[in-house]
C-alpha cells in the first residue's frame, strides 16, 4: 500500500509539474509524534517519504518543501538528511530549536499559533508572535519564512491574517538572510 501512495503522489507531482510548471509541497499528518514513534517513522513513513522527495525532484529539478503536522523534534535529524528546500515546523515545537538542529541544511518556516493566536487573539498577540518567531528564526543559516504553524482554521478574523503579512514586514525589514534580526520600535 505504501508503495501504490508513492507511486500515485508521484504520479500527481508529475502531472501539476508539466501541466503548471508546480512543484508540490508535501504535508504528512501520519509522520507526528503524536500518532507515531521516531522508532516507526523510520520504519514505516521514512522511506516512502524519502521516495516522494527524491522522485519530486527528479521529475522536476527542484527540491520542495515538508510539512508535518504536530511533534516532530524526535525526527529533526532524520528530516536534515532529506533532500528538502524547507520544513515547515508546527506550532507546538519551538523553531528556534529547529533552527539550531536543521537550520544550516534547509529554509524552516513557521510557527505562529494558528489557532489560539491567529483565529482567537488579538491583532496585538499576532504581532507578539510573528515577533517572537522572527527573533528566534531569522537568523538561519538558509533563511526562515514566517508562516502559521499548520493551517489557519475557519473562522479566523481576516484583520488578524492581514496583522500576520504586516507584522512580518514591520518586523523583518532590513534583515539578511542567516543575520538576527535587529530592528528599533
Amino acid at each position: 500500500l505504501l508503495d501504490l501512495m508513492t507511486e500515485c503522489n508521484l504520479a500527481y507531482a508529475k502531472e501539476v509539474y508539466e501541466r503548471y510548471g508546480l512543484v508540490c509541497g508535501i504535508g504528512d499528518p501520519i509522520s507526528s509524534a503524536d500518532l507515531i514513534s521516531p522508532k516507526q517513522f523510520r520504519e514505516f513513513a521514512k522511506p516512502y517519504l524519502e521516495k516522494t522527495i527524491n522522485g519530486i525532484y527528479k521529475i522536476t529539478g527542484q527540491k520542495t518543501t515538508l510539512h508535518i503536522c504536530g511533534k516532530t523534534k524526535g525526527i529533526w535529524e532524520d528530516i536534515a538528511d532529506m533532500n528538502l528546500s524547507a520544513f515547515s515546523v508546527d506550532n507546538c515545537e519551538d523553531i528556534e530549536l529547529l533552527k539550531n538542529v536543521i537550520g544550516d541544511k534547509m529554509c524552516i518556516i513557521g510557527n505562529i499559533d494558528p489557532v489560539s493566536i491567529v483565529r482567537n487573539g488579538s491583532i496585538d498577540d499576532v504581532y507578539s508572535s510573528v515577533k517572537e518567531c522572527i527573533v528566534k528564526a531569522s537568523d538561519s543559516p538558509n533563511g526562515y519564512i514566517v508562516a502559521s504553524g499548520c493551517d489557519i482554521p475557519a473562522g479566523a478574523p481576516i484583520e488578524n491574517i492581514k496583522a500576520v503579512t504586516e507584522a512580518t514586514k514591520k518586523y523583518s525589514r532590513g534583515i539578511k538572510m542567516g543575520e538576527c534580526a535587529d530592528w528599533k520600535e
